[in-house]
């Protein structure tokens, strides 16, 4: 019973994003301690596009300023010599009218930093451009910080390049837009549903309310047929062109 409950649960809270456009690297949370380093590899071709390390208590890293960057305070405006990056809260803009002026290194909460530059204990972001290939693209790192220690949890970009993301972001806007246009109809229903906008649908499949699949691989371009069902609660779920899941639950009188 309760792997159904649990079943259950997923199918009508999920909606899960693919990376056609965003792609995240979820990595095992890495605390950069004492002469530990991590290689942020985005794309994930086995080609590190920088890294981080802790050296003498301070994270951060070494760059070609004309390859990779950071949202920054720093050298051109402080005259200190050692850039600091800056946090950021989720939903952050990171493009081009971004400022980006590390000349070469910079540092998470090194302690020169003023009070502002500093990352506050537990979830900030990190905005970063980087080139893969010749071709500059945008991401954000989800720092967690916990007194001194500073956890990397997981980094993503947008695989279009010189185009935005938000800090935070997981799925692109036309990704999300292909989800909020489509639409099931009528709901409650006694015998058929109808799929607004069935030209963006990729799969759809009906389920049970104890999650037992009772439609797979179904026509969605005709109207969908509970005839042959009792009354109850069932569960649609609708995949995209685009990768994006959803779950309807649907009403059968």
């Amino acid at each position: 019973m309760m792997k159904k409950i649990t079943l259950l649960m997923l199918l009508i809270s999920a909606i899960t994003f693919s990376h056609a456009t965003i792609i995240v690297r979820d990595i095992v949370d890495f605390a950069i301690t004492s002469d530990q380093t991590l290689d942020f590899d985005f794309n994930n071709d086995g080609t590190v596009e920088f890294t981080f390390s802790n050296t003498g208590g301070t994270v951060g890293g070494f760059f070609n300023s004309e390859d990779v960057n950071f949202i920054t305070f720093g050298t051109m405006d402080t005259g200190e010599g050692w850039d600091v990056i800056r946090p950021l809260t989720a939903g952050t803009s990171i493009n081009s009218s971004g400022v980006f002026g590390a000349l070469g290194d910079a540092y998470i909460n090194p302690f020169w930093a003023d009070a502002e530059q500093m990352f506050p204990n537990g979830d900030s972001y990190i905005g970063t451009t980087f080139k893969i290939g010749s071709s500059k693209h945008y991401g954000w790192i989800l720092v967690h910080v916990n007194n001194d220690v500073i956890t990397i949890k997981k980094y993503a970009y947008n695989n279009v390049a010189n185009q935005g993301i938000t800090a935070g972001q997981t799925t692109s806007i036309s990704e999300q837009e292909s989800i909020v246009n489509l639409s099931v109809y009528p709901n409650p229903t006694s015998d058929f549903v109808f799929i607004r906008n069935a030209e963006l649908v990729k799969d759809i499949s009906l389920y049970s309310i104890t999650g037992q699949l009772m439609i797979q691989n179904m026509d969605f371009n005709e109207p969908i047929s509970l005839q042959n069902y009792p009354a109850g609660i069932y569960l649609l779920t609708i995949e995209t062109k685009a990768g994006v899941k959803r779950t309807e639950k649907i009403i059968k009188r």
